[in-house]
């Protein structure tokens, strides 16, 4: 019994001191990464080629979340316009649907990504 709970002892070592090493790598390429993507922006260049891969510059979509204010926000302003409006329940629930998704808010934000060639 004392023998596996060294082994755990040193596997959980191992597993906090590797977390360590990869905190300290995650940082080093997000600053690598923002200076990366300056310089590609600042040259117009949307991709670089390298030996067997592929560094991609694109722009990424980030929608805003659809919390309970949003909801309520939003539904309250879209059934205020289609008061007067005589829809069945299903074209009714598919148009508030509809607008729920178009309103949110987006934000675009540019990222790189590492792409292997095949």
């Amino acid at each position: 019994m004392e023998a596996l709970a060294l082994k755990f002892k040193v596997c959980e070592t191992k597993i906090k001191e590797t977390q360590k090493a990869l905190k300290v790598l995650r940082d080093d390429q997000q600053e690598i990464s923002a200076q990366l993507m300056q310089l590609m922006l600042n040259k117009n260049v949307k991709c670089i080629q390298l030996d067997e891969h592929t560094i991609v510059m694109k722009a990424c979509k980030q929608y805003g979340s659809l919390n309970k204010e949003y909801l309520q926000q939003t539904l309250s302003t879209f059934c205020e316009s289609n008061k007067n409006r005589k829809n069945d329940s299903k074209i009714f629930a598919e148009e508030a649907a509809e607008h729920l998704i178009s309103n949110r808010d987006v934000n675009e934000k540019q990222v790189i990504k590492l792409v292997t060639k095949k």
